[in-house]
């Protein structure tokens, strides 16, 4: 059993031409090294402080308000559903869109708001720069334990 609280990771021998998809033997190394060597803390708290940084958490938490105020969905999963598929960039959010269902799991926030349609123009998709921050904080951990496989 690999330890969480190790510093050291072992060497991964990662083949010169990578396979796709990554076979699950190697993404499972590569999972327990970045674990063995606390990188994916580091890598957490990089994306986290990034994304207070850029406003996007702000974002979110406002999305999230405008869908329950909005009655765009009737429960916690439905919220998360769509702030997910705009966050991954696969729909964009639905702008004055009061037409919703009217589930009762979020009748008594609509009730506190009261009853106002939230028009939301709030965008959700992740900024590039956090993107490009996440991936340079991956390879920098990656750089501490991969090793080529010579050919």
């Amino acid at each position: 059993m690999i330890s969480h609280k190790s510093k050291t990771a072992p060497k991964v021998i990662v083949p010169a031409h990578i396979p796709k998809p990554l076979p699950d033997h190697l993404r499972s190394s590569l999972v327990s090294a970045l674990l063995a060597s606390s990188s994916i803390e580091n890598i957490q708290s990089a994306m986290h402080d990034r994304c207070v940084e850029t406003g996007w958490l702000d974002a979110i938490h406002q999305r999230a308000k405008d869908v329950i105020y909005n009655g765009e969905a009737d429960t916690w999963g439905e919220v998360m559903a769509i702030i997910t598929k705009e966050a991954l960039g696969k729909e964009e959010p639905r702008a004055g869109s009061a037409a919703g269902s009217n589930g009762k799991s979020f009748q008594n926030a609509r009730r506190q708001s009261g009853g106002r349609a939230a028009h939301s123009n709030t965008i959700v998709r992740m900024p590039d720069e956090v993107v490009k921050s996440g991936v340079s904080a991956v390879r920098t951990a990656l750089d501490k334990f991969i090793e080529l496989e010579r050919a």
